[in-house]
C-alpha cells in the first residue's frame, strides 16, 4: 500500500562534510553510534541521505557492497553482497515512505554494481518490531535463528526492488 509523502524527499549520496550531520541524525534516532564516531570515513560503507524541500536531511542509510555473511544466507548466494549497516529517519518524517526511499536507492545501486543479495542487522537498542515490520514489508526477512540475539534479515535484491518501488 502506497502512503503519500507530506513533503517531497530527495535521496542523494551524502557529502563528505555532511558526516557528522548523520551521524547525529543517526544518533537522535536511537541508533548506537560508537563505532561509527570510533572509525574514520571508510571508503567501504556509503551513506545514502534523504533530503526534504528545504534542504534539511530527515533520513540516512549507511551500507556497502562488499560484504561477507555468517552462514545464515541462502544456499547459492555469493560473496560479496550488500550489507545495511544503519537505517534512520528523523521521527517526524517517519511512515512517509521516507525509509522505503533510502532502502529503494541502496537497492539501486547494489543491482547496478551485479549482486543480488541483501542483508542487514536491525538496531537492537530501539523498537526491534517495528524495525523487523519495516524491512519485512521491503522485501527482507529474518534470516537468523530463533536462538540467535540478534536478528539479522536479508532477501534478494529483486524483491528488494519490487516492493520498495
Amino acid at each position: 500500500m502506497e502512503m503519500p509523502l507530506s513533503k517531497p524527499v530527495t535521496v542523494r549520496l551524502a557529502q563528505g562534510d555532511e558526516r557528522e550531520h548523520y551521524i547525529s541524525l543517526f544518533e537522535e534516532c536511537g541508533l548506537d553510534v560508537y563505532y561509527m564516531r570510533m572509525e574514520s570515513n571508510d571508503n567501504k560503507y556509503v551513506v545514502y541521505v534523504a533530503e526534504d524541500a528545504s534542504g534539511t536531511i530527515v533520513g540516512a542509510l549507511e551500507g556497502t557492497f562488499d560484504a561477507g555473511y555468517p552462514d545464515d544466507v541462502p544456499p547459492g548466494v555469493e560473496m560479496p553482497q550488500a550489507w545495511l549497516s544503519n537505517l534512520g529517519v528523523l521521527p517526524d518524517n517517519r511512515r512517509q515512505n521516507v525509509g522505503r526511499m533510502l532502502v529503494h536507492r541502496f537497492a539501486q545501486d547494489a543491482t547496478a554494481r551485479g549482486l543480488t543479495y541483501v542483508a542487514g542487522l536491525p538496531d537492537q537498542h530501539t523498537d526491534d518490531q517495528g524495525r523487523l515490520g519495516f524491512f519485512e514489508r521491503c522485501g527482507l526477512t529474518v534470516i537468523t535463528s530463533d536462538s540467535d540475539p540478534g536478528k539479522a534479515v536479508g532477501g534478494y535484491l529483486q524483491d528488494v526492488l519490487r516492493l520498495t518501488s
